[in-house]
């Protein structure tokens, strides 16, 4: 359990608790809330991390909605995925055992199966269905996390670059449309500003103080 609440951005790599994790302990100890288990969610496919790296690669390989793949599937791209980025050779048995993790996290009801992002179908084979929608501070706070760890030193991003299949939006299975919802809400807190003027669209970001986004999710304005 403690190597999982690392990986779903709870505790820290010393064990400790992040903000995010402080924040879901003071309010969301049974870690029900719909922004808790998108955020772990988040954490977990994040390319940076803190979750394992091949999580972020089955998310972007098999995560949109309407795609059905097998479990087998699902173990070929661990092994191949860990073979390319670690020259090594899993046993049968350990590709079966991680891949019922990973299904497992997003079917079961006490891990991440609360967002509706997988249904199991007969045969082993799974679909990713359309989810419940993110809370926007989740996503707002999420934002953040990922522009520190691929944007740190740029006040700019474009528009179509945090949109872009296997880019920031597509971790949460959000469209254009959706996300520019998101972007709404942080413009009217001035943590960002969209200019539209001309494309590329770019994304300014004028804040970087996470919490009130946390204190906002939780409704502890």
């Amino acid at each position: 359990m403690p190597r999982y609440a690392t990986g779903t951005g709870l505790l820290d790599f010393d064990r400790r608790p992040t903000l995010f994790g402080q924040y879901a302990l003071s309010h969301d100890r049974l870690l029900e809330h719909q922004g808790t288990q998108w955020l772990m969610h988040y954490y977990l496919s994040a390319p940076q991390g803190p979750g394992p790296a091949f999580w972020h690669h089955l998310v972007s390989s098999f995560f949109y909605v309407g795609h059905e793949f097998s479990r087998t599937q699902v173990e070929r791209e661990i092994a191949a995925f860990v073979g390319q980025t670690e020259g090594r050779v899993l046993a049968e048995r350990t590709l079966q055992s991680t891949a019922t993790i990973f299904l497992g996290t997003y079917l079961k009801s006490d891990g991440l199966g609360r967002l509706g992002l997988l249904n199991q179908l007969p045969a082993y084979r799974y679909q990713v269905t359309e989810p419940v929608s993110p809370p926007p501070w989740a996503v707002a706070y999420a934002l953040l996390d990922y522009w520190k760890a691929h944007f740190q030193d740029q006040l700019t991003v474009s528009l179509d670059t945090l949109t872009a299949p296997g880019g920031f939006a597509s971790l949460f299975l959000m469209g254009a449309h959706d996300f520019n919802e998101v972007l709404r809400a942080l413009q009217a807190e001035r943590y960002v500003e969209v200019y539209r003027v001309a494309p590329p669209y770019q994304v300014v970001l004028l804040r970087r103080d996470p919490e009130p986004l946390l204190q906002k999710l939780y409704g502890k304005q």
